[in-house]
């Protein structure tokens, strides 16, 4: 006894004067059903989902071969009604600048231009920035991504560059592989590996006096691939250089009395990343793979970097352990809460620049990458733990005030706490200056007391806009720290 088809109609009225009726219809088709063949228990234990690229290559020909009912003609003119209101001038205008706005990508035809961000900039560094970067879409391949930008300084006078060349494997158990050079400019603490997901912010520290700026040069290799659902793992290989753009030095041989002063350094590193996200959603749009978080289980994820001394001419030798726990936890009526729980262990006398630089954040702009009210580069740890919190009200406390209940604005809460620190040998690593008498630019290490800051703010503004009120709890002693500042941020919530 199975159903063979479903048919569910959900009608909802007018919930107020000034918003529109829903009338929504699910149908349900089974075709082939095949009986007395049991499988294991577990094969049932498992939901039935969606496969992550359902809508790639299945246009409207595929549907009509694979639908197993021809459409109605009222079905048939509500997708002509869609199709008409996707073509209206204004609704792809502002469809358009939405699309840019979340990726910061221009499709030209089978090239992605961009981001756009990041097109012009100014600093104390390369004075006006220009910068043009592209990356191949669907339309280009389904497999093989190319990516590029170039970008010039009018105060320096320098290119700088990059080029990768990205292969998808295999999309059902997403495997992917790439090479990537670059050679641009880049600020400790601040790259863009480190600061994923924070466009804006990352498009701010470009503007203004750089931060410990380097001349930056990387090659790497990368190999990633889902052993399973919801396990993956990474392997990547890369040489760096270091040439600092700021009072930067480092002893040599901190054992040695007159220990030359050495300022550049050159880095092998291989780094073995495992991620476990149980239960995790996905969906592939184009070339990308979008996770839409887990149902009920943390994601787990462990990082393994071990530094070469001697292969291309590296001159450290060193391990790195980090592990991090994020969990998003419904609380019903009160709203949702999010957790991150990270923490790093550095094996290894090294220059702060390849330690854990603490991202401070002195802009305007609130991101979820930094502590907020932290100066710049403020801190370094050879050894620390992280917990970060997000709490997001909904609608538990403003929709009981008549006029925000109206505005839909909802009510956001944070919190950071760091504890970590500076092994002497770490310390002692930085000399005070230069032989010449030119100071070393120092860095600073937390102490036995952690560094906390919590927030409150309000989000879905006009639905674009977020802001936060910040408060800095501890190391308050310095005068060119903030207790309190106001950011702002950017989100589409629906």
């Amino acid at each position: 006894w199975i159903p063979v088809k479903n048919r569910m109609l959900l009608d909802i009225g007018e919930v107020t004067k000034n918003m529109a009726g829903i009338l929504a219809k699910f149908y349900t088709s089974n075709q082939n059903i095949v009986v007395n063949r049991p499988f294991k228990q577990k094969f049932y234990e498992a939901p039935i989902t969606l496969a992550e690229d359902y809508r790639l290559d299945n246009d409207e020909e595929y549907w009509s071969i694979h639908r197993h009912e021809p459409l109605s003609s009222t079905e048939v003119s509500v997708y002509k009604m869609v199709d008409s209101l996707r073509n209206i001038p204004v609704v792809k205008t502002y469809t358009e600048i939405l699309r840019i706005a979340i990726n910061g990508y221009k499709k030209v035809g089978k090239v992605d231009i961009g981001p756009y961000l990041n097109v012009f900039s100014n600093n104390d560094i390369e004075g006006s920035r220009f910068q043009l970067g592209f990356r191949t879409n669907y339309d280009f391949s389904r497999k093989l991504i190319l990516s590029g930008m170039l970008a010039y300084g009018t105060d320096d006078q320098r290119f700088k560059y990059h080029g990768a060349i990205d292969y998808i494997l295999s999309r059902k158990r997403w495997t992917e592989v790439g090479v990537r050079y670059k050679k641009d400019i880049e600020q400790v603490g601040l790259t863009a590996e480190e600061i994923i997901g924070s466009s804006v912010f990352l498009a701010a520290t470009r503007w203004g006096r750089m931060i410990r700026p380097f001349n930056d040069e990387n090659a790497r290799f990368r190999f990633q691939r889902e052993i399973f659902k919801g396990f993956t793992q990474k392997v990547q290989f890369q040489y760096s250089s270091f040439e600092p753009l700021y009072n930067f030095g480092y002893f040599a041989d901190p054992d040695q009395t007159d220990s030359p002063i050495d300022t550049r350094y050159t880095t092998t590193e291989l780094v073995l990343e495992s991620r476990y996200a149980r239960d995790e959603l996905f969906i592939q749009n184009d070339n990308e793979r979008v996770s839409l978080g887990t149902l009920r289980w943390p994601i787990l994820t462990f990082r393994y970097t071990r530094g070469f001394k001697g292969p291309f001419g590296s001159d450290f030798d060193y391990q790195k352990f980090g592990a991090n726990i994020y969990k998003d936890v419904n609380m019903g009526f009160l709203g949702v809460s999010e957790f991150s729980l990270t923490a790093e262990h550095i094996v290894g006398t090294l220059p702060y620049p390849l330690l854990r630089t603490h991202i401070g954040n002195e802009s305007i702009f609130y991101t979820e990458v930094a502590y907020n009210l932290m100066n710049w580069s403020e801190f370094a740890s050879d050894s620390y733990i992280s917990l970060r919190y997000w709490h997001h009200f909904e609608g538990f406390l403003l929709n009981r005030v008549p006029l925000l209940k109206k505005l839909k604005w909802r009510l956001v809460a944070s919190a950071g706490v760091l504890y970590g620190g500076l092994s002497k040998n770490n310390q002692d690593l930085l000399p005070d200056s230069f032989s010449d008498g030119t100071p070393v630019e120092p860095i600073g290490a937390l102490g036995d007391t952690p560094y906390v800051e919590v927030g409150y703010g309000i989000e879905n503004i006009f639905k674009v806009f977020r802001v936060d009120f910040v408060h800095r709890l501890t190391y308050l002693d310095d005068p060119n720290v903030n207790d309190f500042g106001v950011k702002i941020s950017f989100q589409f919530i629906l």
